[in-house]
């Protein structure tokens, strides 16, 4: 059962968030095409400091060959979004399928690069939700981890009633997705097919406004209090912090929905 809610809502997710598009090829599989925002921490190496950005990335997974055509466009990687330098580049990848993980991995050092200097690529790819993970250095002094997705569907939330001290239960159909708007530091936030009572009914909560952070390796978002902006009920989010961690592709969090105390944690891969 979680494995087909996995699918149907990573599927439904990335219909939603990237533009997909498949046909046959060559290599006697199938191409299947994806043109979505990139979410990107540019870090100097050996600062403390980070500079987020959004950009756009062009993706195709062949899988009759398991290569991945890789195109992204003009990537912030000094600290100054406005006066610093971009780069972009494109290449191909041989990918290698992890079973133990469950998802693709490559790397490579053949990258076309223009603005600046790349090396030292390497990434992540879910074939089931279409999700991209990239980090690679620029200049041989800055680095850039960048994420085609900021969505969770590999997830167990612990919920705690703390209105009845009834005993903890879990739920792991929960998926976290967050847009992070790199002017302003704001994110919206929406958790999908949550439970707020055990058993219960499936819920689309929605909140925008919530602070982010920068860190070197990825974000804190943060909010007091946030008034769903969705479903028939009013939920407000309440003292919510999720860490998020590039370096290990994580969501931890922690956040109260009413009267539930919620704790979860996850990944962008499974």
């Amino acid at each position: 059962m979680r494995l087909i809610t996995i699918i149907t809502t990573a599927a439904a997710l990335a219909i939603t968030m990237l533009g997909l598009s498949s046909c046959n090829n060559s290599s006697g599989g199938s191409t299947y095409s994806y043109s979505s925002v990139a979410y990107n921490i540019a870090t100097r190496q050996g600062a403390d400091s980070s500079t987020i950005s959004k950009s756009a990335v062009n993706y195709a997974f062949n899988s009759g060959d398991n290569t991945l055509d890789i195109a992204t466009t003009a990537t912030p990687y000094t600290s100054s979004k406005t006066a610093g330098g971009t780069v972009s580049f494109s290449t191909t990848v041989d990918m290698t399928y992890d079973q133990t993980k469950g998802y693709f991995t490559f790397s490579t050092s053949n990258v076309k690069a223009t603005g600046a200097t790349v090396s030292g690529l390497s990434g992540s790819f879910d074939y089931i939700t279409g999700t991209l993970y990239l980090e690679y250095t620029v200049n041989g002094t800055h680095t850039v981890k960048s994420t085609s997705s900021l969505a969770y569907p590999y997830t167990e939330t612990q919920m705690i009633d703390t209105a009845h001290t009834t005993s903890a239960w879990t739920q792991n159909q929960a998926v976290y997705l967050f847009d992070v708007n790199t002017s302003t530091n704001k994110a919206n936030i929406s958790i999908y097919y949550i439970q707020t009572e055990k058993d219960g009914q499936n819920h689309v909560l929605q909140y925008s406004g919530a602070q982010v952070t920068p860190t070197r390796t990825g974000y804190v978002i943060t909010a007091d209090t946030l008034k769903a902006i969705s479903d028939y009920k009013v939920y407000y989010l309440r003292n919510a912090k999720f860490t998020i961690d590039n370096n290990w592709h994580s969501l931890n969090g922690t956040f109260q929905l009413d009267n539930q105390q919620a704790t979860v944690k996850g990944g962008l891969f499974n």
